[in-house]
């Protein structure tokens, strides 16, 4: 699994806008569940979904980010 800094800055983001685990899951058309492991370290987001939340945050959940944490994680 990820590590706990992996996750956080989803959390941090969702909090701060004031976005439910629930509404981010219909956004990205997932379970409430996935967006829990997410935010909890226990996997990461596919290519596609990524690159989606980039677009929702507005770049404050970068790509770049998680690109390198999945390539951590593969290691």
């Amino acid at each position: 699994p990820c590590n706990g800094l992996c996750m956080s800055k989803l959390r941090e983001w969702r909090k701060r806008k004031n976005i439910t685990q629930d509404a981010l899951a219909a956004q990205l058309r997932v379970r409430r569940e996935t967006v829990i492991r997410w935010e909890n370290g226990d996997f990461v987001p596919d290519w596609p979904t990524v690159v989606e939340l980039e677009d929702i945050s507005g770049g404050e959940v970068d790509a770049a980010f998680w690109a390198e944490q999945q390539r951590a994680r593969a290691s």
